[in-house]
């Protein structure tokens, strides 16, 4: 269940740490965190998790993250590790970095 948004909550969408978390001869699932801020405070992390089929490259939200009811800090670590993976190459960790 998403928690309730407060009025001046954001999260930081355009630097994404992404850290893979288990992997078997299907997939990979991977761990995407971003800092929270209320009101230009950070509130501290908060994360969700993912998976990539090794075989077609399929991104499936498994854990949303909270306060990303765009998925806009999703679409963008699932892009990351799609690119990677487009090279063969699933990795151990990796970053999502706008600009």
């Amino acid at each position: 269940m998403e928690s309730i948004r407060e009025p001046d909550e954001f999260l930081d969408w355009m630097c994404i740490g992404i850290r893979r978390e288990a992997e078997d001869s299907e997939s990979a699932t991977y761990r995407f965190t971003t800092e929270r801020y209320v009101s230009d405070i950070s509130t501290g992390p908060v994360s969700g998790v993912f998976s990539i089929g090794k075989k077609t490259g399929a991104i499936t939200l498994v854990i949303p993250m909270p306060g990303d009811s765009e998925k806009r800090v999703f679409i963008r670590a699932a892009q990351k590790i799609g690119r990677h993976w487009s090279q063969c190459n699933l990795p151990e960790t990796t970053v999502y970095v706008a600009g």
